[in-house]
């Protein structure tokens, strides 16, 4: 029985939900996009990429132009190169063809010379050698008369030319008549030094009489005119030197450093020079002496100082230079029964052991005269390896010395006092070996030699 009241449960239906439709509008949106933007993207990348390649091929196509330009230039350059190589080998077998040519026209010219040619020639050389022995002569006239026709023959003879004009203007400058005077002595002797063509000496003594008569103004004029360089001119020495000193003393200076420097063949050329302008100058003559001696020809040297001494006979110092030399070549003559002339230095200390050995001539003294350039630098070293020999032998005494020492030397203390002979230029170069010390050479001494001999060496 059912309850009244309550109204039976009804069972729920389960709800069925209708499937939902997928919206695909907005993939297929997106898809197309990314479609267009890869297309996009690969047009942009092929373009692209063909632009480069374009590119590339544009710039091969330049640098196969330029090495194509570059290598037709290299070839033109060589081409150019070569053409201007031949041209320049035509050129000199051109050059060397005409020389030929010119050499043997020349030479043909010469073979075709007329008889008549070589006759005139000869006559004009003739009379310049006339010319010049008239002017030697004193003849001034007759000299130009001769130049005058030697001119009219041969009129390009610059030779020629040039003497004329020097003796017509010598003529003014010289006094008139037979005057003479130191001057015009002077003058002379240049034009004699021009004509034998010593153009240096003739410009020294014009210079020299220039000093001596500064007023005049034709010889310095024509002074001048003579001494202008000319494109032949090798004697050219510079402008007239108006600075005080004139050219003897000058000279007088060079001489002097030329002495100290040791340059003595120099010193004599110099004093010679000097003596042609002043033949009478003391001080050339005295230094010119000097120059001999320390080149160890004493004959030359005592006659040049016996010239000075004539010349100032109240110079005591000279008197003693000519009587020394008077010595020495009497104590050669007498001294030495050791041959200088022909034996070395190592035989002569072979000679002093000797002399001590026979304990002879005057206990173990041996006296010689001077002798200068006698050791040799070939000698030194030979000389410096028996620093150390203590084998006695005699010592050596100038004739110049009044003390003789009596005993005995070493053969080291010897060659050592040779050495120092050597560097000095003349042997021996102290009155006496041994005197005031002891033989023998010690280690000080040994080492200042062979340093002197390393610094020898260097500078030769």
């Amino acid at each position: 029985m059912k309850r009244a009241g309550h109204a039976p449960k009804r069972k729920s239906k389960t709800k069925k939900l209708k499937p939902k439709v997928k919206n695909h509008s907005f993939l297929i949106v997106l898809f197309i996009f990314v479609v267009f933007i890869f297309i996009a993207l690969s047009v942009g990348i092929s373009n692209y990429t063909a632009e480069i390649e374009k590119t590339k091929a544009e710039q091969l196509v330049k640098l196969e132009k330029a090495n194509t330009l570059r290598k037709k230039a290299d070839i033109d350059r060589e081409e150019k190169k070569k053409a201007e190589e031949c041209a320049k080998a035509e050129e000199k077998l051109t050059n060397t063809e005409k020389a030929f040519n010119i050499f043997k026209n020349a030479e043909k010219e010469n073979q075709h010379k007329s008889a008549e040619e070589l006759a005139k020639e000869e006559k004009v050389n003739k009379l310049l050698s006339d010319a010049k022995k008239e002017y030697k002569a004193g003849n001034f006239q007759a000299a130009k008369e001769k130049l005058a026709e030697a001119l009219k023959l041969s009129p390009a003879r610059k030779d020629i030319a040039e003497l004329y004009m020097i003796l017509k203007t010598i003529g003014g400058i010289l006094p008139s008549g037979n005057v003479k005077t130191r001057e015009s002595e002077l003058i002379r002797k240049a034009i004699d030094y021009y004509m034998d063509g010593d153009a240096q000496s003739a410009l020294d003594i014009f210079n020299y009489v220039l000093y001596l008569q500064p007023e005049n103004d034709k010889l310095r004029k024509f002074y001048r005119d003579l001494e202008r360089p000319k494109d032949d001119n090798e004697y050219y020495d510079g402008p007239y030197k108006d600075n005080g000193i004139h050219i003897v003393k000058e000279k007088l200076l060079r001489t002097l450093g030329l002495f100290y420097e040791g340059k003595f063949t120099e010193v004599i050329e110099n004093c010679k020079q000097i003596l042609r302008l002043d033949p009478k100058n003391i001080t050339a003559l005295e230094r010119m002496g000097s120059a001999y001696y320390k080149l160890g020809k004493k004959q030359e040297a005592k006659a040049v100082w016996e010239k000075a001494y004539k010349l100032n006979p109240d110079n005591k110092t000279l008197k003693k230079f000519i009587d020394k030399i008077e010595k020495e070549t009497t104590s050669e003559i007498l001294d030495d029964t050791f041959d200088f002339k022909n034996k070395t230095p190592l035989e002569f200390l072979e000679f002093l052991k000797q002399i001590a050995k026979n304990n002879r001539d005057k206990a173990g003294s041996y006296t010689v005269g001077q002798h200068g350039g006698w050791i040799k630098e070939e000698h030194i070293p030979k000389l410096i390896e028996i620093l150390d020999s203590t084998e006695p032998c005699a010592n050596v005494c100038s004739y110049l010395s009044s003390y003789l020492e009596m005993k005995s030397s070493t053969i080291g203390h010897e060659a050592a006092f040779l050495i120092k002979g050597f560097r000095k230029g003349t042997y021996p170069p102290e009155l006496n070996s041994l005197r005031n010390r002891s033989p023998g050479v010690t280690e000080k001494e040994k080492a200042e030699i062979k340093q002197w001999w390393a610094e020898y060496k260097k500078k030769k």
